[in-house]
């Protein structure tokens, strides 16, 4: 196939959904494993912890205690919330490539990037943060121009502003079905949420009460963020395998030399 062929395809968000939730399907375990420990854990337990009069520890009588467990609970969910999004990242694309992926291989690779994912995550929320403050508008475009930069560096190891300059240059030309398929995951955590939020207030107003209803928020809120970080992970991976697709002609065993 020629370079001309290839530039000429165009952006599927079909195929996008279609890559990334296969890949979640066909990696469940290792994936619910990773938003067990480094996710949802953490969360429920800084949730659980957070519930007033008669919580689990009572920080009134246990400040110091209660304190320690919160601050530790916040760290593990902050770091575990970049080696989420690396792990699965990788595992992704490893399915992608057709071969299979295990938990001792997405830890490793989200530890590796973990620093450079960190960095990425930085630059893009101060960039894009300013844009929508400022004028909504370039806040928009750098979210996605820079959309790709994480698996960049996890495919590509290119560094913190080298990953987003790479990102740029993928997604140039396809901007619009990338704002798209953003525009459609944030419609569908809102709707995920507004779920959850309905389940909670069914259960608070009639079969749950007191405690136990705020026990049922507790845990229910961090998986349904867990659940929706998950998929914006895949999500983005799929994007990216999309866009060297498209652009480059890469096929999967291709890709998956950057693994060995």
């Amino acid at each position: 196939m020629t370079s001309e062929a290839i530039e000429t395809q165009p952006f599927d968000i079909g195929r996008v959904f279609n890559r990334a939730f296969g890949a979640i399907g066909r990696n469940i375990g290792p994936f619910a494993l990773l938003a067990l420990i480094f996710s949802a854990a953490p969360q429920v337990i800084i949730g659980l912890l957070s519930i007033p009069n008669d919580g689990i520890l009572d920080f009134d009588q246990q400040p110091y205690v209660t304190g320690a467990i919160l601050i530790g609970a916040g760290l593990v969910s902050i770091v575990g919330a970049f080696l989420l999004q690396a792990g699965v990242i990788h595992g992704s694309i490893d399915d992608m490539n057709g071969r299979k992926t295990s938990l001792g291989d997405c830890l490793a690779t989200a530890t590796r990037h973990f620093w450079p994912v960190v960095g990425i995550s930085i630059l893009v929320s101060l960039g894009t943060g300013l844009g929508l403050i400022l004028l909504v508008v370039p806040g928009l475009i750098l979210t996605v121009m820079w959309l790709v930069s994480v698996p960049v560096q996890v495919v590509e190891r290119r560094g913190v502003t080298g990953s987003m300059e790479r990102s740029s240059a993928l997604t140039k030309g396809s901007r619009w079905p990338v704002f798209g398929l953003v525009a459609i995951f944030v419609v569908f955590s809102w709707i995920v949420s507004g779920i959850a939020a309905g389940l909670a207030a069914a259960f608070s107003g009639g079969f749950m009460e007191g405690m136990s209803s705020l026990v049922m928020q507790a845990v229910l809120t961090p998986l349904i963020n867990v659940v929706s970080a998950v998929i914006g992970a895949a999500g983005t991976a799929a994007t990216y395998y999309e866009l060297r697709s498209i652009k480059e002609g890469i096929v999967p065993s291709s890709l998956a030399s950057v693994f060995d």
